[in-house]
This record gives C-alpha cells, structure tokens and sequence, in this order.
C-alpha cells in the first residue's frame, strides 16, 4: 500500500495530460461536422448512466441520493477513451475520424454538464 501511495502523485500529475494528448489526436475539421452524431450520442450516454446507477441506488439510498450518485457517474472519460483511441490508432475504418471525433465531444460535454448540474443541485440542497 505505501509503493501505490507513492505513485498516486505521478498517477494524479500525469492523468491530464493523457486525455490531453488524446484529445489533440482530434482533427479539428471534424469537430463540427461531429456534431450532430455527439449530439445523439450524448442522449443515451446521460440517460443510461443516469439511470443505470440510480434506479439499483434507490433500494439503498434516497431518491436525491441516489439522483446525484447517478449525475455523478455520467462523466465518460477514462475507459472508453482508452478503447476508442485504441481502435482509432488500428484502423481508421473501425473508428473513422468524424466518429472518433464526436465521442470525444461527448466525454468533454458529459464531464461539464454533469459537473454544472451536480454544483447547482449540491449548492441548492434539492430536498430529497
């Protein structure tokens, strides 16, 4: 435990820019043309998440517990990152890049939706 204590510095210093770089193998070209595929995209990745962790949280928690358990979960990042970016760097057929591109959008605007719904309803106190 104290050799993982040890790395959990370097783990949290080098952890950004990881999903720097692999935001930076984005072509900016496609970041608009992506959208609206993020935009469907982003639908079901809030809505599964959002419900897949609340519902099985309600029979252990609040509601409002088990809502904000929920929105916390939405952020996608590092897993499917890694897979994504995996894929991409193999074949470009397996993820072209307008699709590469859009899910990368997704996994920013999951990250700073989630995070500006979770501040408003922790600052608010929404009553369970």
């Amino acid at each position: 435990m104290r050799t993982d204590a040890k790395f959990a510095y370097f783990y949290e210093f080098l952890t950004p820019f990881f999903f720097i770089y692999i935001g930076m193998q984005v072509d900016p070209g496609f970041i608009a043309t992506s959208l609206g595929q993020a935009t469907i995209l982003l639908v079901p990745a809030i809505l599964g998440k959002l419900i897949g962790v609340s519902v099985p949280a309600l029979r252990f928690v609040a509601k409002r517990d088990a809502v904000l358990l929920g929105l916390s979960m939405i952020p996608r990042a590092e897993i499917a990152m890694v897979v994504l970016y995996q894929c991409h760097q193999l074949d470009n057929e397996i993820i072209p890049d307008n699709v590469f591109a859009a899910v990368i959008v997704v996994s920013v605007a999951t990250s700073i939706l989630a995070s500006l719904v979770l501040r408003y309803l922790l600052v608010n106190r929404i009553p369970s």
